[in-house]
């Protein structure tokens, strides 16, 4: 019995290692042509699909709050891991189902505690694009940039 469960434990982790290393086929295009469907980060060779579910191991989690555009997902390394290495002056690329495509310079990167909302409160003046992450001790903290329209 022992040995029966030690190898269920042995299949689970294996599985859960395998998921956060393993990169997955793109997601299906949303209908609406104003919705984004990619996200990218050039410099850091990140390239991810857009999704509305929330926290998926397939891409990024996209949001609007006001005018803002939030887009979020899991640190590992097949999603936004390499966003660690992100510096202010960076371009982010939001790619729409028309084919169009929005550049977005990063203007600050700013750690902030897992329950701290504030970075999120919409904007009155201008499109602001919110990507962040986990980081931090078990991952605790989120990694926050805030970017702007070029």
């Amino acid at each position: 019995m022992l040995k029966l469960l030690s190898l269920f434990f042995f299949a689970c982790s294996a599985f859960l290692i395998w998921q956060r290393n393993v990169p997955l086929p793109p997601a299906p295009v949303p209908t609406s042509l104003s919705q984004p469907v990619s996200l990218s980060l050039p410099e850091l060779g990140i390239s991810l699909p857009v999704l509305t579910e929330p926290l998926t191991p397939k891409g990024v989690t996209y949001e609007p709050h006001g005018n803002n555009l939030v887009f979020y997902g899991h640190n590992w390394p097949n999603i936004l891991k390499p966003f660690q290495k992100a510096r202010v002056g960076q371009t982010i690329i939001i790619g729409y189902a028309d084919g169009s495509s929005k550049h977005f310079e990063i203007k600050t990167l700013s750690v902030v505690s897992g329950t701290d909302i504030s970075v999120l409160q919409p904007t009155t003046y201008n499109q602001q694009l919110i990507l962040y992450t986990c980081t931090g001790f078990l991952d605790r903290d989120r990694l926050v940039a805030t970017a702007t329209p070029i």
